[in-house]
C-alpha cells in the first residue's frame, strides 16, 4: 500500500473535523498510533 504524508495528514484532518471534537482527538491520536505501527512493518 503506497501512502505519504499528504494522504496521512488528509486522512487526520478529515476525521478531526468529521467527529465529534471530544470523540476526535482521540481517534486521531489512535489513528496516528496504528499509522506509525504499519510504518514499522
Amino acid at each position: 500500500m503506497l501512502t505519504d504524508d499528504k494522504t496521512h495528514y488528509k486522512a487526520s484532518h478529515w476525521l478531526s473535523r468529521t467527529l465529534p471534537a471530544s470523540m476526535g482527538q482521540n481517534t486521531v491520536s489512535n489513528y496516528r498510533r496504528v499509522l506509525e505501527l504499519l510504518r514499522m512493518k
